[in-house]
């Protein structure tokens, strides 16, 4: 029976049919969506752990800045509700009223400030003093000149420009607690040596009279900054980078910090070991990690502050998880609030590096993962094309021994009755279909008839009709006969891909097929396999 061709454009099939990339279709794309959901699910992962880390740093921080921050307020205002109790107490009001009515009458010289009255009022509040802690106290007149003091080389001094600001809020009527400040008058350190610029903080009360209620002087109580407030701070750092600090409306840190020899070291500090942070570093953002060796292109003084302390000295609260530069130039994370009572901010901050290292733990891990399964792929992928190499010279090694006469077997494509194998003549060299037929699945009566057919079918000259170019008997018996072979595709692998004929089209086709089975019939050739 003739076989029929039917002229259409060739499908480019041929590389799905490569064994390359049979080997991508089998392996490497389950593989790749493997990857794709292992992927997914990393996704999943990373943004659920990230969620809870969030969280847990939100609260954390928020839980941090609020404790410590309530209790610097409680704090803070035991100092104003102690200066005003010493202030009004009876006999401490008496002495000072005289001690102000004896400067007006004496003058204002160190000499002449010495009375009962400043006797009296340095035992009674020296005592008190050292049952709160307190390391001085002043008596300042309107004009800001010290009528009273524990140390006698403060009378008569003006009380100095580092105060004066305060002290205007005093005399107006505001009981207040200055923030630390170098004091530029000698204070006795820890040892009782007189030194300058020691940081200090006053608590101050206005003192009114009894007769007019006008403000006749305020009542001071000087405060070491380090022993209380502080100490309050430096109790609130945690982890290995976390710490809370206050600083004031210019952005000037007024409480130390754990970072004061990183600081030395990136030169924001003077390597003098006495040199502190405190009163001397501005929360300025460098542009960079300066942890990291990163060197500022601009001048301190025209940085500008950092994300956090901008936000701050404006007024807000805030909370930042997701990282912003410090006074360092190291990413951190951090909660803020400014208290507007007192007129400065507290920060509590964390190195971003060690409140995301369970999320950098989960990402590596994730990574490793991934490099695994990457690894695998390519393994699989070089395997395969190994065995595709030891496949390929098999069947070279094959074919050098599968031949049918001057016919070389190269790849069985199918068969129901027969094998049908794509074949080479030995010496023309062209592709050909060769087609064998069993006796044990045939009787000699169709093996005749197929004879005749394969005769018949041979003078066949129609275009649509495959040719016939050889058969015979095989050694062992088979018969077989060898066709023209095209590449092509059959109808139902066009219509998958172009979808549904055209009438113009199926007409076309139609007529090719039975252009072809025209001449078959004129032969007395019946094709019974027609669909």
């Amino acid at each position: 029976m003739p076989e029929i061709i039917i002229q259409e454009p060739t499908l480019r099939k041929g590389f799905f049919k490569h064994p390359l990339a049979l080997i991508l279709l089998k392996w490497l794309v389950p593989l790749f969506v493997a990857a794709g959901v292992l992927a997914a699910v990393g996704w999943w992962a990373h943004t659920t752990v990230e969620k809870a880390v969030k969280e847990d740093l939100t609260a954390e921080l928020q839980t941090i800045l609020n404790t410590n921050v309530a209790t610097l307020i409680i704090w803070l205002q035991r100092q104003l509700a102690v200066v005003d109790a010493m202030a009004v107490e009876p006999q401490n009001k008496a002495c000072i009223q005289d001690l102000v009515e004896s400067a007006k009458e004496r003058g204002a010289d160190a000499g002449k400030l010495h009375s009962e009255p400043l006797k009296c009022l340095r035992k009674t509040i020296s005592a008190l003093g050292r049952i709160h802690g307190y390391a001085d106290f002043l008596v300042v007149e309107p004009t800001g000149i010290i009528v009273g003091a524990l140390r006698d080389e403060l009378l008569g001094r003006h009380i100095g420009s580092a105060f004066a600001e305060d002290m205007a809020r005093a005399l107006s009527g505001k009981t207040l607690i200055s923030l630390p400040f170098r004091d530029p008058s000698p204070i006795p350190d820890e040892k009782g040596i007189m030194r300058t610029d020691r940081l200090t903080m006053f608590a101050a009360s206005p003192l009114r009279d009894n007769r007019h209620g006008r403000i006749i002087a305020v009542f001071v109580l000087r405060i070491d900054p380090l022993k209380d407030f502080t100490r309050i701070l430096r109790v609130a750092r945690f982890a290995q980078s976390g710490e809370t600090y206050a600083f004031n409306s210019q952005g000037l840190l007024i409480s130390p910090t754990r970072f004061n020899e990183q600081l030395k070291q990136i030169g924001l500090l003077s390597n003098s070991p006495d040199t502190q942070a405190i009163l001397n570093v501005e929360i300025r953002d460098p542009g960079g990690n300066m942890a990291l060796g990163f060197t500022p292109k601009v001048p301190r003084t025209e940085q500008p502050l950092t994300r956090m302390a901008a936000s701050a000295v404006s007024g807000k609260d805030g909370l930042d998880v997701d990282g912003y530069r410090d006074y360092r130039g190291v990413p951190v994370i951090g909660a803020w609030t400014w208290l507007s009572e007192f007129g400065f901010g507290v920060a509590a901050e964390l190195d971003v590096t060690e409140g995301y290292r369970p999320l950098t733990i989960v990402r590596k891990a994730f990574f490793v993962l991934l490099l695994l399964f990457g690894l695998a792929i390519t393994g699989v992928l070089f395997y395969s094309l190994f065995i595709l190499i030891l496949e390929g010279r098999m069947k070279t090694a094959i074919r050098q021994v599968q031949k049918l006469g001057q016919y070389t077997l190269e790849e069985r494509v199918g068969g129901t009755l027969g094998e049908v194998y794509r074949a080479s003549h030995m010496f023309m060299r062209r592709p050909t279909m060769l087609k064998l037929i069993h006796p044990e699945r045939c009787d000699k009566k169709e093996i005749s008839r197929f004879q005749r057919e394969v005769r018949l079918t041979s003078r066949l000259t129609h275009p649509n009709t495959i040719r016939i170019y050889d058969y015979g008997f095989t050694a062992d018996g088979p018969f077989y006969y060898a066709m023209e072979y095209l590449k092509g595709a059959n109808l139902i692998d066009v219509i998958k891909i172009g979808g549904p004929f055209s009438e113009a089209r199926t007409i076309h086709i139609l007529l090719q097929a039975c252009g072809s089975l025209r001449e078959a019939h004129g032969l007395g050739l019946i094709h019974r396999d027609i669909k």
